[in-house]
């Protein structure tokens, strides 16, 4: 499995492949080497370490050993990568070769020709494509995810059907939560108070100008009626602006910034808040979403790759279009109105549909595929 970001990583697509192969090695009995990256990270800490904390896992760092957001060693390292690769592929007889978009494309094609080991490619966004933001990442991303052929490519949204496509082989397979972790919450009746909740990185793609654009419309007197809060969990290279955009319309006491949380302290921020909001330009399928609804929460979301496949208005939550502040502001608005039975049934109706997204299940998805590529291929 090769993923380009790790630990300390917190992305979700490093997650997504920490979990499955977890999930792949506890409920499916495989071995699984992860090839991943050596860099310095945001604290000048070295991460070379290679830490195998399951017996069937073993991780390997590959260097060389630079700041992670150094360009041009982010592609460099491909080909040490590609070289580690194929001695441990021809040693081991790798079964699959499994990528994680986007750039780790090169070595799994290179590797998997060679040896003639099935190859599969998960995309995890396609941002600049769906924004036809073009430039060096938008063509990237169309050559990474259009051109190249891959056994199997495996795509967290259904929006990659929506491009023209060398691959035949598409598998739309949604990410997938410990929804364990949410049942253990102890839930209290949300409708109590009007706290929103974001969860995200705050970068270009999370539009949350947009978001505080919408807080400006409304005026002050009804959100301080409401008791409105807007709580904002991560950070980013986009906090500073955010802040100075919040004091130039007077909304400091509207918003609170909470930082990183991660694990235990992120479910507990859920269980604070009545309802979410994700004002995305571009998105993968956002497993934010998915927490929000095994939190029980009534969600604001735009209309970015599958979501309108889930949100429907005034039945489980309200989905508005990107760009548009004022439309935002009138969700908000339609938010803060609803009465208690409206939300105890956008609850429910969250609540059970995100069970068909529990971890083990998408992993048992993904383990299907794998066997009949397997199956194919002898």
């Amino acid at each position: 499995m090769l993923s380009e970001g790790w630990e300390p990583l917190i992305w979700w697509w490093q997650l997504y492949a920490k979990y499955l192969s977890e999930n792949l090695i506890s409920k499916h009995d495989c071995y699984v080497d992860i090839f991943t990256r050596s860099f310095v990270w945001e604290d000048n800490k070295i991460y070379k370490e290679k830490k195998n904390q399951l017996s069937k896992q073993r991780i390997f760092r590959i260097g060389p050993i630079t700041k992670f957001f150094n360009l041009f060693w982010r592609l460099g390292r491909l080909m040490n990568v590609s070289f580690s690769l194929y001695r441990l592929a021809k040693k081991e007889k790798y079964d699959i070769i499994h990528a994680h978009a986007l750039s780790p494309w090169l070595p799994a094609k290179i590797i998997g020709g060679m040896l003639k080991i099935p190859v599969v490619y998960t995309v995890h966004w396609t941002m600049h494509m769906d924004t036809d933001k073009k430039g060096l990442l938008y063509w990237w991303e169309k050559f990474f995810v259009t051109k190249l052929k891959y056994d199997l490519e495996i795509s967290v949204s259904s929006k990659i059907l929506n491009y023209k496509n060398i691959n035949k082989n598409i598998q739309i397979i949604y990410p997938g939560l410990n929804i364990d972790k949410f049942k253990a919450v102890n839930w209290v009746k949300k409708y109590k108070w009007k706290q929103f909740l974001f969860v995200g990185r705050l970068d270009w793609q999370k539009w949350l100008e947009y978001l505080i654009e919408a807080l400006k419309i409304i005026w002050k007197e009804t959100l301080e009626k409401n008791e409105f809060i807007l709580n904002i969990v991560w950070i980013w290279e986009l906090m500073n602006d955010l802040k100075q955009l919040i004091k130039k319309y007077w909304l400091e006491k509207f918003i609170i910034f909470k930082g990183k949380l991660l694990d235990k302290e992120l479910v507990e921020e859920y269980e604070k808040n009545s309802f979410f909001v994700l004002p995305s330009l571009a998105e993968w399928q956002p497993i934010v979403v998915f927490e929000a609804f095994a939190s029980k929460m009534p969600v604001i979301v735009t209309n970015v790759w599958d979501n309108s496949n889930f949100v429907k208005n005034n039945k489980n939550g309200f989905i508005v279009n990107p760009l548009d502040s004022s439309e935002l502001a009138k969700a908000i608005l339609n938010m803060l109105s609803l009465k208690e039975d409206n939300i105890n049934n956008m609850i429910e109706n969250w609540y059970n549909l995100v069970q068909e997204y529990d971890r083990d299940k998408v992993t048992n998805r993904i383990y299907e595929q794998y066997k009949l590529l397997l199956n194919n291929k002898y």
